[in-house]
């Protein structure tokens, strides 16, 4: 079983992987990380609408 810690950081991986250069800028939301059934959920989001909540 991976460590939370250690999915995080795949997580953040995943996101700057998958991410297009015609796409805007995002992050993970990181005040909705949680866990569901053992599996850690990671939301993301333009980094302009975390900016503004």
């Amino acid at each position: 079983m991976m460590e939370q810690d250690e999915a995080l950081q795949l997580a953040a991986a995943f996101l700057a992987n998958s991410q297009h250069d015609d796409e805007p800028p995002l992050a993970i939301d990181t005040e909705r990380i949680r866990e569901n059934n053992g599996l850690l959920i990671v939301p993301y989001n333009s980094v302009q609408h975390l900016a503004s909540r």
